[in-house]
């Protein structure tokens, strides 16, 4: 019994420090609380509807590109918020209209030379995989896979959803409502991983909450932040977020750009 105790002591002592750092990586990583809405919103493409401001925005953008690490230059805050049934996110991208780069309206077409906002949300918190969720000023939505942390990149899955955006005075606005049936996560986990990009192409900046690394892939799942407070919601078929039986794989280069 002795020798028991002794030895499982150095385990016991392991195990307990692997559980701190765990716990500790998961208290670093920033955090948007979700925000029940009691209405939906009109997916629209202005966030003109009192509802949003409910949720408080995300705003601490950082550059990932040219200058990794400072402040992005434009003034941009996302909203989260959810029903039993849809997921919303609203953007508004603040910046001088003229200055806004913007010729797609067709979905799932290449925004490579358009400004643009996107969504890692990662439903299993795997820090491996994730959905990819793109919308341009003039409304041009698009949508893929990210797996193996960010090196894969798999456009042949086409979701359920609506996206809209419209660009106004001040910038830019965008409204997405995504269906909680297209998606695949498990039932009763209030917690999921989230990451949002801003992209700007008058200067090619690049904008990113909550990290931004050029050691790391563009749409890297492992860096994202936590969105927290999910409550009760539909569960759906959605998709294994491990793209077997997908055809038509894209590898994207570290702008983001698939090959």
């Amino acid at each position: 019994m002795t020798r028991f105790s002794f030895y499982s002591i150095p385990l016991c002592l392991g195990f307990l420090l692997f559980l701190c750092l765990v716990h500790n990586d998961l208290l670093a990583q920033k955090a948007v609380q979700i925000k029940a809405f009691d209405t939906p919103p009109q997916i629209d493409g202005l966030l003109s509807e009192e509802i949003w401001r409910t949720a408080k925005p995300v705003t601490d953008f950082i550059q990932r590109e040219p200058n990794t690490g400072q402040p992005f230059s434009e003034r941009t805050e996302v909203y989260v918020g959810y029903d039993k049934d849809y997921l919303y996110i609203g953007f508004r991208c603040f910046g001088n209209p003229d200055m806004i780069t913007a010729k797609e309206l067709a979905r799932d077409v290449s925004l490579k030379y358009d400004d643009r906002v996107q969504i890692i949300l990662d439903t299993y918190l795997d820090k491996r995989n994730a959905y990819w969720f793109q919308i341009g000023p003039r409304g041009s939505i698009g949508d893929a896979i990210v797996s193996e942390n960010g090196a894969a990149f798999n456009k042949a899955w086409d979701g359920l959803w609506t996206g809209k955006a419209r660009i106004h005075d001040r910038g830019w606005d965008a409204e997405l409502a995504i269906p909680f049936k297209t998606l695949s996560f498990r039932k009763g986990q209030n917690t999921w991983g989230i990451k949002f990009i801003r992209r700007l192409m008058h200067n090619e900046e690049s904008g990113y909450w909550p990290e931004a690394n050029l050691d790391s892939h563009a749409f890297q799942v492992s860096d994202g932040g936590l969105l927290t407070g999910i409550g009760e919601i539909s569960q759906g078929v959605g998709l294994d977020l491990v793209p077997y039986g997908l055809t038509g794989a894209d590898y994207k280069n570290e702008n983001g750009e698939t090959k």
